[in-house]
Parts: C-alpha cells; sequence; structure tokens
C-alpha cells in the first residue's frame, strides 16, 4: 500500500486511542516511523528495478526482520525522543508495523513471509496499489480526531468502526472475489 496510507491508518489509531496531550504527541511520531519502517527495503531501488523487484515486500516484510524494526525503531526513540516509557514505545510501535503489514498483504504483488527461505508470496490481492476510499476514511478519520471537540470515546469507537469496517471491506472483496487491476489485466 502506499505511504500515505500506512501514515494515516496509523496516525487514525493513535490518536482515536490516546487522548489529547502530550502522550499523544510523544507516541504520534513513534508509531508513523514503524508504520513506515517496513518499507525501508524500497532502498533496493537504487540497484536497479531488477533488485527492487526481487527485495521489496521480502527484506522487511518478513516474520524474522519485524521484530527487529519494532524493538529498532523503539529503541532509537527510547535514546533519542522525549518519551521513556520503553514498553509503551514498544507496543505502539508494534502497532504502526503490523497496521503496515496486515495493509501491504492486501495488494497485489504479496510478501515473502518467509524470506530468505522462501520467495514463495502471499497475499489477498483485493487492491493494486491503494485504495481510495480506505485512504480518504482514514485520513478524514484523523483530520476528525485532531480537530473535533467530541469526546475521546466517540472517537475511540469512530477510529476503530473505520478499521473494522475496512477490514470487513478487503475481506468480503477477498471471498467474494471482486477482482483488483491485476486480476482484470490476467483475465
Amino acid at each position: 500500500m502506499d505511504p500515505l496510507s500506512h501514515i494515516f491508518s496509523a496516525s487514525l489509531i493513535v490518536t482515536g486511542l490516546i487522548p489529547e496531550g502530550d502522550i499523544r504527541k510523544k507516541m504520534l511520531v513513534p508509531t508513523l516511523v514503524a508504520s513506515l519502517a517496513p518499507d525501508l527495503d524500497s532502498a533496493s531501488l537504487f540497484f536497479g528495478i531488477p533488485s527492487y523487484a526481487r527485495y521489496h515486500e521480502a527484506l522487511t516484510h518478513n516474520f524474522w526482520a519485524l521484530p527487529s524494526l519494532i524493538f529498532l525503531n523503539s529503541l532509537l526513540f527510547y535514546l533519542f525522543g522525549s518519551y521513556k516509557n520503553f514498553q509503551r514505545l514498544l507496543a505502539f510501535s508494534a502497532l504502526g508495523v503490523t497496521l503496515h503489514v496486515l495493509e501491504d498483504l492486501t495488494i497485489d504483488w504479496g510478501m515473502a513471509f518467509f524470506w530468505p527461505f522462501s520467495h514463495q508470496t502471499y497475499t489477498l490481492r483485493v487492491i493494486f496499489l491503494t485504495d481510495p476510499f480506505f485512504l480518504i476514511a482514514c485520513g478524514g478519520g484523523t483530520y476528525f480526531n485532531l480537530r473535533s471537540p467530541r469526546p475521546q470515546a466517540f472517537k475511540k469507537r469512530l477510529s476503530l468502526a473505520i478499521i473494522f469496517f475496512f477490514l470487513a471491506y478487503f475481506l468480503g472483496r477477498y471471498f467474494w472475489g471482486v477482482p483488483s487491476l491485476i486480476n482484470l489485466r490476467e483475465g
């Protein structure tokens, strides 16, 4: 999925779960960085398109790299940031990385979860690169959470409703076989 979708979905959850204040401000940036961390393997593009095609969604989108990304993100913000609750940093880093991987599971080219032991990719193949409805809903929900005077309990319910709606939407597309762009081109 595209970087904006990763950022907006992570910020939707953080702004929905944590009330306004210093803790939200201190947890938002580590969560957003964690939501982008698995795309560090995009640097393989500097070595050419074949390298990118082989290593993107493999190097940092597997079961072996994800715990390392979570730990390193937490450690960096613990050592160099102003927030010193390592357990909470770990939890929100895990949230960001997990959201990223779950969102990338919906795109067409898949992820090699067991790389380097297997190059087999896994995917739901329900969208091509991004879903504009998902992007707009997460961005709008984040904007609402940041600007609205509504109580935090309402913002939490709204955020969770948006996430659960899109979980059902993507799974529905998968189980009812709604084709994505690549599936349309192949058929």
